[in-house]
């Protein structure tokens, strides 16, 4: 069985950073959308096998458009990330998002492709 799995994901919506105020209903729709797209961005990267691991830690490479991203606080980025890491568990990388943790989180500039990349390390 595979024990590293990289998943490339769209930047999470502004609405599901922790200090933006949006509408509830707003916000939900955005938890929607990024827990999907996570899902199927995972379904995609592992061909649509479900590893099921029991614990994994992912290390978080997130590019933002331009040099503001830079200053984003990483604390409140890997909360953005709470749809997202729910979406990898829908599609079967680990049974419980309980045992997983975000190690380390960094943040470069990528004008061409923004994107946050998940390396998920089975730690189990």
């Amino acid at each position: 069985s595979v024990n590293q799995l990289t998943i490339v994901i769209p930047l999470p919506p502004k609405a599901l950073h922790p200090n933006a105020r949006p509408h509830w209903a707003a916000k939900a729709r955005a938890a929607k959308q990024s827990r999907y797209d996570a899902m199927c961005c995972a379904l995609e990267a592992t061909g649509g096998d479900r590893p099921e691991w029991e614990a994994a830690i992912v290390h978080v490479r997130w590019y933002g458009r331009d040099k503001r991203c830079l200053r984003l606080d990483t604390t409140n980025a890997e909360a953005s990330l709470k749809a997202s890491i729910d979406g990898l568990t829908d599609a079967g990388i680990w049974k419980d998002d309980r045992w997983v943790r975000i190690a380390d989180l960094t943040i470069e500039v990528d004008r061409d492709n923004p994107r946050v990349e998940l390396v998920c390390e089975r730690a189990d």
